[in-house]
């Protein structure tokens, strides 16, 4: 595709349905979305969820499976209930409160009935209906700060098997992922302009800004059915172009929230992972748009280290951690150990859920409800192929431990680290994806760690 045809493309698809409409209504060249709001408040604050309670976002947050069968083999059912299956507390609860607010406070400066702020939008859009002349970059070279805007980021840490995918599967739901209308009054009648309430990406492999520039195109690309994600493969793209083209983006489609998951310490701390953080944080700090990271605690504790400026732009609103739970007898691994019972072994017949699971599981699985997920997926698989419907302590501790064949190493490894009054420095970053973050302290404060 030739460039003049790529950029008139991109120009049709993004940042607003039309320039400035007829009186009549009509126009042409727009890409489908949701049906257009009219409004008489903040046009971008109308298409989004209230700010919760605390009561109300714990019961928004958490999840059970469809279990009715249909036509699904017990099999089918099995595998996805356990990987559908998340229980609440008020910790996610609070970080789903702060992220709506966050949201709501950014549409609040980023109010298109402000003549100011709609004029610095609009100048966002006209950079991708420039018909690009030879030699000429197809994203801009430069981007400036929004008006009134501020840095939004938001960490939640979260260690592995803790349901950092289902949980960014929630809140992607409730604040929705699909473009739609606004329409703003005009002089020559109304202007429509796209609204994508969220935008859901990973961390890049390798922690490299053009991994960065590849997930953020291409989830752009999934909502509006753009080609963006290939303008970076052009050779008058660099590095450089990528945070003003990211930040162009983000204000030409009013974008709501970034979410950016699986930060682990591994991709998180490559060489190139610090100027992924610092895009990450001058683009919220640039735009005033959310960006929700969901990291391990290593990654945070050992990723963010050395780069005050860019911590400072991504924890504007209070981290929030999840940790694996300390007691069999807790409540929610109760309640943990009920709901993926039901979603496993409950789709086979076998139920109610035994008295002794709850100590036995938390034995095997130290509390991550991942790894009970897993365990209770294999163990229901195993009796599901054989046609079996007993199950005892017995059966759970041998086939449990089957199930968790890979990751026990792991387990034994956090056993014997908690254990330790002072554990070893390189134990600590080895094993830091799975500890909670008040245990990594020592290397953080470590100025330089020995090889």
């Amino acid at each position: 595709m030739c460039p003049a045809r790529r950029s008139r493309q991109i120009a049709k698809s993004l940042v607003r349905l039309g320039d400035a409409m007829s009186t009549d209504g009509k126009s042409s060249g727009s890409p489908e979305v949701a049906p257009v709001t009219r409004i008489e408040g903040n046009p971008l604050q109308e298409n989004i969820r209230p700010i919760p309670t605390l009561q109300e976002a714990m019961m928004l947050t958490t999840r059970s499976p469809n279990l009715e069968s249909g036509n699904s083999a017990p099999q089918e059912l099995i595998i996805g209930g356990a990987a559908d299956t998340f229980v609440s507390n008020s910790d996610v609860g609070r970080a789903f409160v702060n992220v709506t607010s966050l949201m709501w406070s950014s549409y609040h400066d980023r109010d298109l009935r402000n003549p100011e702020y709609r004029e610095y939008a609009t100048n966002a859009a006209a950079f991708f209906r420039i018909e690009p002349k030879r030699g000429r970059h197809l994203v801009p070279l430069r981007f400036g700060i929004a008006p009134h805007a501020k840095p939004r980021g938001m960490i939640v840490m979260a260690p592995v098997r803790l349901g950092r995918r289902l949980l960014a599967d929630i809140i992607q739901s409730e604040i929705g992922s699909k473009p739609r209308a606004v329409r703003i009054p005009a002089a020559s009648g109304f202007t429509d302009y796209l609204q994508l309430p969220c935008l859901r990406m990973h961390w890049p492999l390798n922690g490299e800004l053009g991994g960065l520039a590849q997930g953020f195109f291409g989830a752009f690309d999934a909502a509006f059915n753009t080609v963006l994600a290939d303008s970076i493969r052009s050779m008058r793209f660099r590095e450089r172009d990528i945070l003003p083209a990211m930040c162009t983006l983000g204000i030409a489609a009013n974008l709501g929230l970034v979410i950016v998951e699986r930060i682990n310490v591994e991709d998180a701390t490559k060489t190139g992972a610090a100027a992924t953080w610092s895009a990450i944080a001058q683009f919220t700090r640039t735009t005033g748009i959310p960006v929700l990271c969901l990291a391990t605690p290593g990654a945070v504790a050992l990723g963010l280290r050395w780069l005050p400026g860019s911590r400072g732009d991504l924890t504007a609103a209070e981290p929030v951690e999840l940790v694996s739970i300390k007691s069999s007898r807790d409540e929610r691994w109760v309640s943990i150990c009920r709901a993926q019972f039901d979603a496993t072994l409950g789709v086979l017949g076998i139920g109610p859920m035994p008295h002794w699971l709850p100590d036995a599981a938390y034995l095997l699985t130290l509390g991550f409800p991942g790894l009970l997920a897993n365990a209770l997926r294999g163990i229901a698989l195993h009796l599901a192929t054989l046609e079996a419907k007993v199950f005892n302590e017995k059966i759970f501790n041998k086939y449990g431990k089957l199930a968790l064949l890979l990751e026990t190493p792991d387990i034994d490894a956090i056993k014997a680290i908690l254990a330790q009054q002072k554990p070893s420095p390189a134990s600590l970053i080895k094993y830091s994806d799975w500890l909670p973050f008040k245990k990594l302290r020592p290397v953080m404060s470590v100025p330089e760690l020995e090889g």
